[in-house]
């Protein structure tokens, strides 16, 4: 039976740059888009939300850092993320902030597959990510309930289960869908 890991790397340019600049960490910052907007802000800018001008943003948080994607940090981060999952699995593919991996051959290091979400999560802590794993029978679940921050892990079979609470808008469909 098929067991899919998402792990999901909210924010990554965000974490990027504090993976780089250690002395922003703790601080007010904002990640700018090639458009001058806001589209990523760190959890002590509060009031600042994406999409915002820069002008806006400066005037909605004191002391605000802000920072250009830094594409050498993204670029770095996605390595990390990379690397964190092939230290799990031969069989990953990632994809821009996500790193899906095939873990059902896994069982015998890690009979609970909870065990194996904080081993994922202990090691992307390790190089300085923060994530959100989740472990289910697909691709598509794994990466909407890791996005979601949901479930951890959804026991073989139960899917259709896990995703049934969510609202329309987390499974990217419409409600015609």
């Amino acid at each position: 039976q098929s067991r899919i890991a998402c792990v999901y790397a909210p924010a990554l340019p965000l974490q990027a740059l504090l993976r780089v600049d250690h002395t922003l960490r703790g601080r007010p910052l904002v990640v700018l888009g090639t458009d001058g907007r806001v589209r990523h802000v760190s959890p002590e800018a509060p009031h600042v939300q994406p999409g915002m001008t820069l002008a806006q943003a400066l005037a909605s948080s004191t002391g605000l850092q802000v920072r250009a994607l830094s594409a050498a940090a993204a670029e770095s981060a996605r390595a990390a993320l990379r690397d964190v999952a092939v230290q799990f699995s031969p069989q990953i593919e990632c994809r821009g902030d996500r790193a899906f991996l095939t873990v059902g051959d896994l069982r015998l290091l890690y009979p609970d597959e909870r065990d194996l979400v904080a081993a994922l999560t202990a090691r992307a802590a390790e190089v300085g990510l923060v994530v959100q794993v989740a472990i289910a029978g697909s691709v598509g679940v794994a990466q909407v309930l890791a996005q979601a921050q949901h479930v951890a892990v959804v026991p073989p079979g139960t899917d259709a289960a896990a995703l049934a609470p969510l609202p329309v808008a987390v499974l990217g469909l419409s409600a015609a869908q």
